[in-house]
């Protein structure tokens, strides 16, 4: 009789475990796809942004509230030629998209945190290139968070397992810290433009 009851504990514990894995899974789902979704977003409206002002955001935070000309693109200082394109209706005008991010940092659905300027790569000197990349950071993030967005953004093809970083793709970044945490780019190619 205690064999059979432990034998049924151990049959229900077992499958509490199974089942909490599963439940604790779906919250974690929904975070990735919330996150990938937000940086779709970004992306999407960093091209809108670009074909009506043409030139790059230099924060995220243009994307969803007017430029002026004391804000800076990755560049310069915008002109009133791009101050003026900006007011509109969507897609011919601002806002690009359908937030409005907070000025300096904000929350990337509990994977990190994506900071607000949004940086120009130098495009390589010579060739004939037609593209380069625009990019922003996200800090904080746990390097097993970055290799499940890397999976859903670049593929597992992208990522070497064996190596603490990721050079290469779209979403990258370099050795993670003590604690494990590192820095992604989020990296958007654009067309190769004077700015």
């Amino acid at each position: 009789m205690l064999i059979e009851i432990v034998v049924a504990l151990s049959v229900v514990a077992l499958i509490s475990l199974a089942l909490f894995s599963v439940v604790r899974a779906v919250p974690d789902k929904e975070r990735f796809d919330t996150a990938e979704e937000t940086l779709s977003q970004i992306d999407t409206a960093v091209a809108r942004f670009r074909s009506k002002i043409n030139s790059n955001p230099g924060k995220i935070s243009h994307l969803g509230t007017p430029i002026t000309l004391s804000d800076s693109n990755p560049c310069q200082l915008y002109s009133n030629q791009d101050v003026n394109a900006w007011p509109g209706t969507p897609p011919a005008g601002g806002p690009y998209i359908n937030k409005v991010f907070p000025k300096d940092s904000f929350a990337l659905q509990g994977v990190g945190t994506i900071q607000d300027d949004v940086i120009r790569d130098p495009p390589s000197t010579g060739g004939t290139q037609r593209f380069h990349w625009i990019r922003f950071a996200v800090t904080g993030v746990q390097r097993a968070d970055a290799i499940e967005l890397n999976e859903r953004i670049d593929g597992s093809a992208d990522l070497d397992p064996a190596s603490p970083n990721n050079l290469t793709g779209q979403l990258q970044w370099n050795n993670p810290d003590a604690l494990g945490f590192v820095t992604l780019d989020y990296r958007i190619v654009v067309p190769r433009t004077p700015c």
